[in-house]
């Protein structure tokens, strides 16, 4: 799984960067996507009992962290699909030169 998301990285990180319109557009689909299965992972490891399994050293609040992270991701991925802070003109290489 670790692997995926290297590649999922360095994926995102070329599209986001093209200088074609829609490849960032299609790298910015992708990452909205990315945060869809994120999310959906979460959830899905919140319904069959993972968190409840968690490490006595976290205590009670683990599952409520991971809930929250869960609640952030939710929000980073509507925000991604309005146009907004995750929308760019031009690409990252041109902003910094």
């Amino acid at each position: 799984m670790t692997a995926q998301y290297l590649i999922l990285a360095v994926v995102l990180a070329f599209t986001l960067n093209h200088a074609n319109r829609f490849v960032r557009a299609a790298g910015t689909l992708l990452a909205a996507i990315g945060l869809a299965f994120i999310v959906l992972s979460i959830v899905l490891a919140d319904l069959d009992g993972t968190f409840a399994a968690l490490p006595a050293g976290l205590g009670e609040a683990g599952p409520l962290l991971l809930n929250a992270q869960a609640v952030i991701a939710s929000v980073a991925v509507g925000a991604c699909n309005r146009s907004g802070p995750c929308s760019q003109s031009e690409p990252f290489s041109a902003q910094i030169s």
